[in-house]
């Protein structure tokens, strides 16, 4: 009945032209929730192919206006690759999932025009990494597995938007230009080319060396620790129903290194940003700062634990043993204070008592010890029965 209800909703909106992208995507969750999984993705991938991006391409995306209008059309884009991951997910289909939630590590925004690409669009990132199938099956040789690694990083692609070209700026006015690729391509390969400044108070003529490369991409889900998490754990699962994917296992390992690498930076940030701006914040934006940085910490706990379960799989006990001794002195781990340190969760410099920062790690080692711990001691007791002595 709710879905007879659902369809004819669909139906009187269309027939008074007033069956919006927000509507579909409202229909689209609705046939989710009510368990009609196919219909749910074949109506998501409807919305996708409406505004030409059920491949990936933004095109149709970037046309919009205003920067407004392009950051609302984007987030509904997530919204519905989101759902198509979801469907599959709740089909017991994980490998599919991740591989459609994965999508969203190729999704690039230029912070200066606020467009959006794909990674695989921009040069140097063609080379290996034309389908979704090349993010997930690496190479079978150790030394394919790290160049195609290299290139899924595209970290140095970072400064290259497809709409305005190389980012630089001027060493003598830090004035921010953008370069086109053929001029690009040609200072690289001729050292006496020169560009210039298009400051008009500078004009400086500048070779390829001169130039000081600027960072206007960034990753859309870069700060989105949740989902990233999440396109782990489908591949975990998927891996789990069918073991001789071990594929999907690395991709899973490689998505969490650098979400832990991520977070480590990101809890160091919020926390010096609560000690400097504490007293400034009313009570509703401490509230929040707090639950931001608990939430990170009980994400980068997760973590840890999901990349232990992968080591033991492979039976790589030594990862184990090294990462809870390492912060203990290289001693064994005896104690619930051994594992917390290993977290990071008892810092060396402890905060005043009287400080935010010492309730929220108290807040977070009553979590910890209530959810993970065993769980963690558990990992590491096994890998020393089974670490072989040297």
């Amino acid at each position: 009945t709710a879905s007879r209800i659902a369809d004819a909703w669909a139906e009187s909106l269309k027939a008074r032209g007033k069956f919006t992208y927000g509507k579909a995507i409202e229909l689209a969750h609705m046939q989710r929730r009510l368990g009609q999984l196919k219909r749910a993705r074949a109506a998501y991938r409807e919305f996708l192919r409406k505004i030409g991006a059920e491949h990936g391409d933004l095109v149709k995306i970037n046309s919009q206006p205003s920067p407004e209008k392009r950051k609302e059309w984007i987030l509904v884009y997530i919204q519905a690759v989101m759902g198509i991951a979801d469907a599959y997910a709740e089909e017991g289909k994980y490998l599919r999932a991740a591989q459609e939630l994965d999508k969203l590590n190729l999704l690039l925004e230029c912070t200066h025009c606020h467009k959006y690409f794909n990674a695989k669009d921009i040069p140097g990132a063609k080379h290996g990494i034309r389908t979704l199938d090349d993010w997930v099956r690496f190479a079978a040789t150790p030394q394919e597995d790290r160049r195609k690694r290299a290139l899924l990083a595209f970290k140095p692609l970072y400064t290259y938007c497809p709409a305005e070209g190389w980012a630089v700026r001027c060493p003598k006015c830090k004035r921010l230009f953008f370069l086109p690729n053929n001029k690009y391509v040609s200072l690289k390969q001729n050292p006496k080319e020169r560009v210039e400044c298009p400051n008009r108070r500078c004009r400086a003529k500048l070779a390829f060396a001169d130039l000081r490369w600027e960072q206007v991409m960034k990753r859309m889900i870069a700060g989105d620790f949740e989902t990233r998490l999440s396109v782990a754990k489908y591949y975990l699962k998927g891996y789990l129903r069918n073991r001789s994917q071990a594929i999907a296992r690395d991709r899973a390992q490689h998505i969490l290194e650098t979400l832990y690498t991520d977070l480590r930076t990101s809890i160091k940030f919020y926390h010096e940003m609560i000690n400097a701006k504490w007293a400034s914040w009313d009570d509703e934006t401490r509230d929040k700062k707090l639950d931001e940085a608990f939430k990170m910490w009980l994400v980068f706990v997760e973590t840890v634990e999901r990349l232990f379960w992968i080591a033991s799989d492979r039976e790589d006990w030594e990862t184990v043993t090294v990462f809870i001794e390492q912060r203990n002195e290289y001693k064994e781990a005896k104690s619930d204070e051994a594992f917390l340190r290993a977290l990071d969760l008892i810092p060396e410099t402890a905060p005043p008592e009287n400080s935010p920062l010492a309730g929220l790690y108290e807040r977070v080692r009553e979590n910890v010890k209530s959810n993970w711990l065993d769980k963690i001691k558990k990992y590491y007791q096994e890998a020393k029965k089974r670490k072989p002595k040297r």
